[in-house]
C-alpha cells in the first residue's frame, strides 16, 4: 500500500490499477547490455491507481505509440503520484478490472517527464513489452 493519500480529483482521473516490478541490478548501465531483462525483478507494489494515457499515430490506425518509443509524440504516458516510487526499467503490469487490455506489460521508458508538484502529479513514457522471464 503506497504511503499517500490521492487528492480528490486524482481519486477520479487515476481509474487504473498495475503491479510495479522493480528491476533489481544495474540496469542501464554497460555492464548490463548484453541483455535487455534484468536478472531480478521483484513485485515492489500492487494495485497502484494511476491514469494511463494511449496515444496512436493519425496516419496509421494501429496504436504506433505501444511500440515506437523513440517518439515522444505517440509513446503513452502512465501518471502516478509524485510520491510513487517508480523508474526506467521497471515492469508494469495492468491489472484494471474491465479493461480491453488487462493482463497486458508495459516497461518505463526514463525517468518521470513531467512533475507537477501543485496537483502532485509525474509522467513518465511507457511502452508494451513482452511478458517478462520471471511472469511465466
Amino acid at each position: 500500500m503506497p504511503a499517500y493519500v490521492l487528492g480528490p480529483r486524482q481519486r477520479l482521473r487515476y481509474v487504473d490499477l498495475v503491479d510495479l516490478y522493480k528491476p533489481i541490478g544495474q540496469v542501464g548501465t554497460a555492464a548490463n547490455l548484453e541483455s535487455e531483462v534484468p536478472q531480478q525483478v521483484v513485485l515492489d507494489y500492487s494495485s497502484v491507481r494511476c491514469a494511463l494515457e494511449t496515444k496512436k499515430e493519425a496516419s496509421v490506425p494501429l496504436p504506433i505509440g505501444r511500440s515506437n518509443y523513440d517518439i515522444t509524440d505517440t509513446t503513452d504516458l502512465i501518471n502516478f503520484h509524485t510520491s510513487q516510487e517508480v523508474g526506467d526499467g521497471w515492469y508494469v503490469l495492468l491489472k484494471t478490472p474491465g479493461h480491453a487490455e488487462a493482463g497486458t506489460w508495459f516497461e518505463i521508458q526514463g525517468e518521470a517527464q513531467h512533475l507537477n508538484f501543485r496537483a502532485k502529479s509525474q509522467v513518465l513514457l511507457l511502452k508494451k513489452a513482452t511478458a517478462p522471464p520471471f511472469a511465466s
